[in-house]
């Protein structure tokens, strides 16, 4: 979220800075616009890597070289006018961004020489985008669906686009810059993610503010047209779609209360989701469709931040925080501990010592099959795997564990506490000490 702030933010600034018509611009102001790309894109470099800053390029690049030619022809008589410009704007963008970025990779090589950078730059971001090292490989369609379900429950919406969409390629109507700048800004970043072999949903959050200023404006659109409009018609389909979608994802959740703890609290939340899905679908099919908008929105928050706060999250530790425990109960600061496919991201945290990643099978069982003592955090479903009589492993405690944020349609639809609630296991190569 931190990323796709930093590139939402240096997306708009470097539009308001290199796409705008300049002479309508005043200096002061888009000097103004510069510093805050130029702070931003630092910002998501830093987060995260260039693509903080390839982002952003991708789509301001292009437009920017539009609004260029455009101003070429203006001022046909005198190019080295707008080429000046462009060029002292990029340079001061430049500036900025260097002095707010290089100091840390400075200092990181300084410490740890030049193997962090090749580790950062290549391993972290070009192996990720670029080979199946980390993710695995899903085909170029990928975020097609992604996106429909990000933008959830708005996503019916969408067919407001329809006709705009038919006039412009039947080149019955221009396309306004506005329009302009938002649908590059919407396909750029989705194109070049659909290009990398490493996919994840979460890589494409940078396209949803375009996304739903696009369907703000069709649906603005639409709601001053008349009911009996095709826009009306599209208008009222699209928010009772929109309350169904709400109405089957408290019933999926409802169905699926037998994977949580809290079994009143979840049912509760998904009373409350189907009763506001249904107050959209009536307000859709009454002649109240002014207020459909406002019915969505509530409905939406209210179903975030139920879901957040009673499926994603609970009142009782979480199950790695937990884990984390038992591993500082289990030894001193310095005894070794293995991590084999369980809370990949974040034991590290909470255990706030590092762990040995044990990627394979093979390093499970030369790892446990040390002389000297060590631990190790492993499914009990792949340790029953692993294990052999001549292996001496002893445990030294278990948690329950649910993984909400790999939560499948298969899940919802199908939930299986034996199936879906791992149980995760510390054990340990030397008998432990009596108590």
């Amino acid at each position: 979220l931190a990323l796709a702030c930093f590139i939402t933010i240096a997306t708009w600034a470097g539009l308001m800075s290199f796409a705008g018509p300049h002479y309508l611009t005043p200096v002061t102001s888009r000097r103004c616009w510069l510093a805050l790309c130029g702070f931003t894109l630092a910002g998501g470099f830093l987060t995260k890597g260039p693509v903080g800053v390839v982002l952003p390029a991708l789509v301001v690049g292009p437009l920017a070289l539009r609004q260029f030619y455009l101003e070429l022809r203006v001022q046909s008589d005198d190019w080295w006018v707008p080429a000046k410009r462009l060029i002292r704007d990029i340079s001061l963008l430049t500036l900025i961004f260097v002095t707010l970025a290089a100091p840390w990779f400075v200092v990181m090589t300084f410490q740890h020489g030049l193997g962090y950078l090749e580790r950062f730059f290549i391993t972290e971001n070009l192996q990720r985008f670029a080979t199946d090292r980390y993710n695995t490989p899903r085909p170029v369609w990928y975020y097609g669906p992604i996106i429909v379900g990000g933008l959830l429950p708005w996503s019916p919406f969408a067919l407001l686009w329809v006709p705009s969409v038919r006039k412009v390629v039947a080149n019955i109507r221009r396309i306004s810059p506005t329009d302009l700048w938002l649908v590059t800004w919407s396909l750029a970043p989705v194109l070049f993610y659909s290009a990398s072999i490493g996919k994840q949903p979460r890589y494409v959050l940078p396209v949803l503010p375009p996304l739903a200023i696009l369907l703000a404006r069709a649906l603005s659109t639409a709601l001053r047209k008349s009911p009996q409009s095709r826009s009306g018609v599209v208008l009222t389909a699209a928010g009772a779609s929109s309350g169904a979608v709400l109405i089957l994802l408290g019933g999926l959740i409802f169905r699926s209360h037998v994977l949580f703890a809290n079994v009143l609290a979840v049912q509760s939340i998904a009373f409350l989701i189907v009763s506001s899905g249904l107050g959209v679908v009536i307000l859709s099919l009454s002649s109240k469709k002014q207020l459909i908008p406002t019915a969505l929105a509530i409905a939406s928050v209210a179903t975030t931040l139920s879901v957040h706060s009673v499926v994603m999250s609970s009142a009782e530790p979480e199950s790695v925080q937990q884990m984390a425990a038992l591993v500082r109960a289990a030894g001193p600061q310095n005894l070794p501990y293995g991590r084999y496919r369980v809370f990949v991201r974040n034991l590290v945290f909470y255990t706030g010592r590092s762990h040995i990643d044990l990627v394979s099978e093979e390093q499970v069982r030369v790892f446990l099959g040390s002389s000297d003592p060590v631990l190790c955090v492993i499914a009990e479903t792949d340790l029953a795997k692993l294990v052999t009589p001549q292996m001496a492993v002893y445990e030294l405690g278990r948690v329950k564990y649910l993984n909400t944020g790999s939560l499948t349609l298969r899940t919802l639809l199908w939930p299986d506490p034996a199936r879906d609630i791992q149980t995760v296991l510390l054990v340990t190569n030397q008998p432990p000490e009596p108590s």
